[in-house]
């Protein structure tokens, strides 16, 4: 049987046993997958909450649609993960936001370092939020990554008390490797205790060794990705693949 339609609805067009979809949204169910008045869809706030709705009354200007039930935590993991990763370039950075909302993260920070080549002002958030609601409605889930402005790997690391997995990618660490360091978490009580976590991931020049000595007094463990050098994309998607596998979130 196929599943119903995913739509995206503002939080603030919830009301009671109604809600009312936005013209974009509302176009893409009617004209494009001809639904019509009591067709079934489901809806997403983007925090959490998902709700099965039928079509009531299509506008010109939206869609209004009845509340038949709603559930809380679709399709999201029990393991959160924030990503911050080096500002790539702003194609590169939408890629990632997209891959990494599939795969589940809680949230992404843009990530400015020592090395970091592109100025804060090239990260558009509105344009990342359109990427993220548009990877949430096609991987089901039904809250989005928060994104945050722009920080420094200081102020991630100060800012990292609440998280129980800490981890830094290094091109010159070696040895201790994502699946190691989770591993040695089960052996050390299991990972159920473990409900968040944080990932770094730097330019493609790498972390300096500064950096990774302040990351590290902060709790912060350095792991490897493997002999090859990636670019910052294609490790943040890798490295977020191995850490919610290894929780139990992917496979």
């Amino acid at each position: 049987m196929k599943q119903p339609e995913i739509c995206y609805v503002r939080p603030e067009d919830v009301t009671g046993d109604v809600l009312w979809l936005q013209k974009a949204e509302a176009h893409h169910l009617v004209h494009v997958l001809r639904k019509r008045a009591r067709d079934p869809f489901v809806a997403v706030d983007g925090l959490g909450t998902a709700y099965a709705c039928e079509i009531a009354r299509p506008t010109k200007d939206g869609l209004e649609a009845r509340i038949m039930r709603k559930s809380y935590g679709m399709g999201e993991p029990a393991f959160c993960l924030t990503l911050a990763l080096a500002v790539p370039k702003p194609d590169r950075l939408e890629w990632a936001v997209e891959k990494g909302t599939e795969l589940g993260i809680a949230g992404i920070v843009p990530l400015l370092t020592q090395r970091t080549v592109l100025p804060a002002q090239r990260v558009k958030a509105g344009r990342l939020h359109k990427v993220s609601v548009a990877a949430m409605k096609q991987c089901r889930r039904s809250r989005l990554p928060v994104i945050e402005s722009p920080r420094s790997l200081a102020e991630v690391c100060a800012r990292a008390t609440d998280a129980d997995l800490k981890l830094i990618a290094h091109e010159k660490e070696t040895r201790r490797s994502i699946e190691g360091v989770i591993s040695a978490l089960r052996r050390d009580g299991g990972t159920t205790t473990v409900t968040a976590g944080i990932l770094c991931i730097g330019p493609e020049g790498g972390f300096t060794a500064e950096e990774v000595a302040m990351a590290e007094a902060h709790g912060f463990m350095a792991v490897t990705l493997g002999c090859r050098r990636l670019r910052v994309e294609t490790a943040a998607v890798a490295a977020t693949a191995l850490v919610m596998e290894k929780m139990g979130e992917l496979g």
